[in-house]
């Protein structure tokens, strides 16, 4: 397979169709960019808070949008004003297409304006991928079940939440993804960025799968890298045919550079291409610093009874003396001011929790008119002793669940098996 040093004019070759997409593509990038460019987050403000004015005054569903006009996230996307702003940019863009088509029927500068797009895709892609490879390499992105996971009926699962908790489990299968994510670092450079547009195909298309098919909120974003990559193969598509179905031998079309008769004008893009390339890496760099610095943060509040416990059937009648109601089943303790109860059916509620380590003294609050004040200690097994302070000869014993000894936990690799381990 050989490169074709040939450029061609512009894709797609109608005019209008281009105009639309430079337009929409552009609006899309600056609106939902999604951190990758980090210089576009200066204007992002005011972008979204004009956008939200047109939304608020066009739109009489204003109970789904936020109230704030920098409230506008739910931490992934997907959301009414996401859905709002995207429509709106599409209008834009037709409008747009069509005042630019009549006003300027020569399309001299379409040529100019398909290397500028087809740069920007390449970097907001590569940016993209690499961001969500980082994390991932870095354990970042999806954990290994929590407590309250562990302890929760399957049948509670959001399908999102079943995806997670998939992928949180194997670090080397998130490890793997990652690596093949970072190869979108070859959709910036010209050389190897049609093998990084294939690469980031069918990365895209997996993630693609998993936000449809399990629902999770960054559809919008996925189904655009996807676009975005199969814009940046379309010019070849023919190349690819004739390569994979006719065994002809190809030669592929490089992707449109700039180049200028001036040295200096060359050596400034080169450096202007580097200098975005870094500073979005110190960008990133920076925020994933700060995600580090919030799950240490996170691990340092972590309860000193850390675990999760039950009450055993012979110590159950106890209950009423330490006015502990009776659908409780489970007592999860993850972080030091809370303390999570499951009820029988796998139901879920936080309560505030006082510990005083020094002293062994438990303070829970469970109704404005109700307090659980005992004092605690525990046995070599791990489990948890609960005596009254008026009356230590009354006792309750709660069993610590072992989750550390578990299947998902124990069980490595194994290359012989003569019956699947499937339970």
């Amino acid at each position: 397979m050989e490169l074709n040093n040939q450029s061609y004019s512009h894709f797609p070759n109608n005019p209008f169709i281009f105009k639309f997409c430079f337009l929409f593509i552009v609006f899309f990038i600056l609106i939902f960019n999604n951190n990758s460019f980090w210089f576009l987050s200066i204007i992002s403000p005011f972008t979204h808070a004009a956008l939200i004015s047109i939304i608020y005054f066009i739109t009489e569903n204003k109970e789904a949008l936020p109230q704030s006009k920098y409230q506008l996230t739910n931490g992934s996307g997907d959301t009414h004003y996401a859905w709002y702003a995207l429509l709106l940019i599409l209008i834009i863009s037709i409008i747009g297409a069509i005042c630019w088509h009549y006003l300027n029927r020569k399309d001299k500068n379409l040529s100019l304006l398909h290397r500028i797009l087809t740069v920007v895709i390449r970097y907001y892609v590569g940016f993209t991928l690499f961001k969500y490879g980082l994390v991932k390499i870095l354990g970042l992105q999806f954990n290994f079940p929590s407590l309250l996971s562990l302890t929760e009926p399957l049948s509670q699962f959001s399908p999102m939440g079943l995806a997670w908790r998939f992928m949180g489990f194997s670090y080397g299968y998130q490890l793997t993804m990652g690596i093949i994510e970072l190869f979108g670092l070859l959709l910036l450079f010209k050389k190897t960025s049609i093998l990084g547009a294939c690469i980031s195909l069918m990365v895209s298309v997996q993630v693609f799968l998993i936000n449809y098919f399990f629902d999770v909120p960054v559809k919008m974003v996925s189904t655009a890298l996807v676009i975005f990559s199969l814009f940046l193969l379309a010019p070849n598509i023919k190349q690819f045919y004739r390569l994979f179905f006719s065994n002809q031998q190809v030669m592929l079309i490089r992707d449109p550079t700039f180049h200028s008769s001036k040295k200096w004008v060359n050596r400034t893009l080169i450096a202007c291409k580097y200098l975005i390339i870094l500073s979005c890496f110190g960008f990133f760099g920076f925020i994933l610093q700060r995600n580090i610095n919030s799950l240490k943060t996170l691990n340092k509040d972590r309860s000193s009874l850390y675990g999760a416990y039950f009450i055993p059937n012979e110590e159950y009648s106890k209950r009423k003396h330490f006015n502990i109601p009776a659908d409780w089943d489970l007592l999860v303790f993850q972080q030091k001011n809370h303390v999570f109860i499951r009820d029988q059916v796998g139901s879920l509620k936080a309560l505030t929790i006082d510990l005083d380590t020094i002293k062994k003294d438990l303070y829970l609050s469970m109704l404005k008119e109700n307090m659980l004040q005992v004092h605690y200690q525990k046995d070599k097994d791990g489990n948890l002793i609960f005596t009254l302070p008026q009356n230590d000869t009354i006792t309750l014993r709660l069993n610590k669940i072992n989750l550390d000894d578990i299947d998902l936990k124990t069980r490595g690799f194994n290359w012989i098996q003569n019956f699947p381990y499937n339970k």
